[in-house]
């Protein structure tokens, strides 16, 4: 009404979400893709990392300055 899109209009709520997904994977797995669908944090109870960190542990940002750097050497030799 208000020209917003909700996902919860759209979904409803996490639990919702997570069973979408669940059908979701199974769907592109069901047409050949060899998807893994990781388990739900309410099904572990196991606590997700905040986003920086999990960057800083898995050295996503060193590993993206490298790729940059991989992508400007092979821009310059062309």
């Amino acid at each position: 009404d208000d020209g917003r899109l909700s996902a919860k209009d759209v979904v409803g709520n996490k639990k919702a979400l997570t069973e979408f997904q669940d059908r979701f994977n199974q769907y592109l797995n069901d047409k050949g893709h060899n998807l893994e669908r990781g388990e739900s944090k309410h099904k572990t109870e196991r606590k997700h990392k905040q986003v920086e960190r999990y960057k800083s542990e898995t050295e996503y940002h060193e590993k993206e300055k490298n790729k940059a750097r991989r992508l400007a050497t092979h821009a310059e030799k062309q």
